[in-house]
C-alpha cells in the first residue's frame, strides 16, 4: 500500500512540474513572437519611410526636370513652387538652418509634381501642428493602385517635409524628412540631397 501512494503522490508531482514547464515554454514562445512580430512591423514602417523619402528626393528633381524643359532660358528659377509658369522661383536661402523654409512635395492628377510652402517645419515631437505634413494612403485619380500623397485617401500615420537648405543658380541642398509615430515615440527617416542646374 505505501508503494501506491508513493507513486500516485510521485505522479501527481511530475504532472504538475510538466503544467509548470509547458506554461513557461509556451510564456517564452510567446514573448519571441510578440518581439518578432514588433520587429517585422518596425522594419516595414523603415522601409515604408525610406521609400517616401527616396519619392521626396525624386520629386523634386522632377521639378528641375520639369522646369529645364518648360523654361529652358530661364536657368535663375528652376524650382518654382505651385505651377510652373506663374508662380516664382523658391528664394534663394544661404544661411542657417532655422531660416530654411518646408515645402510638401505633391504629384497633381497630371502627373507633374509641385512644392507648395508650408510655412512651418515638420517636427512630431516639439509641434502639434503638423496637419499640412501629413500623407493620405489611398487611391489617386483614375488609378486602381492605392498610394500615398497629400490630396487623397484615408490618413496615414507618415508626415514628409521638403526642407531647403540653400538654393543658388547653380546648386540646391535640401532635407527630406519623413516622420511617424510608434506609441509615444517618434521614428524618423532623414536624408540630405545635393543637386545642380545644369546637365
Amino acid at each position: 500500500m505505501k508503494k501506491t501512494k508513493n507513486i500516485k503522490g510521485l505522479v501527481l508531482a511530475e504532472a504538475l512540474l510538466a503544467i509548470a514547464m509547458l506554461s513557461i515554454s509556451v510564456v517564452v514562445t510567446a514573448s519571441i513572437i510578440q518581439s518578432a512580430l514588433k520587429a517585422t512591423q518596425l522594419s516595414k514602417n523603415y522601409l515604408i519611410a525610406q521609400n517616401l523619402v527616396t519619392e521626396g528626393i525624386e520629386a523634386v528633381k522632377g521639378i528641375r526636370d520639369t522646369n529645364w524643359l518648360q523654361k529652358p532660358s530661364d536657368p535663375g528659377c528652376w524650382l518654382r513652387i505651385e505651377t510652373v509658369d506663374s508662380t516664382p522661383c523658391i528664394p534663394a536661402k544661404y544661411a542657417k538652418d532655422e531660416e530654411a523654409i518646408s515645402y510638401i512635395a505633391n504629384k497633381e492628377d497630371n502627373g507633374l509634381w509641385r512644392l507648395k510652402d508650408a510655412s512651418k517645419n515638420l517636427d512630431l515631437e516639439t509641434q502639434t501642428e503638423n496637419e499640412v505634413f501629413r500623407l493620405n494612403y489611398g487611391l489617386v485619380g483614375d488609378s486602381s493602385i492605392k498610394t500615398f500623397s497629400h490630396h487623397s485617401g484615408d490618413a496615414s500615420s507618415y508626415y514628409r517635409s521638403v526642407k531647403f537648405t540653400y538654393i543658388s543658380p547653380v546648386d540646391a541642398t535640401f532635407d527630406v524628412k519623413v516622420q511617424w509615430k510608434e506609441g509615444q515615440k517618434v521614428r524618423s527617416v532623414v536624408r540630405s540631397v545635393t543637386i545642380f542646374n545644369y546637365f
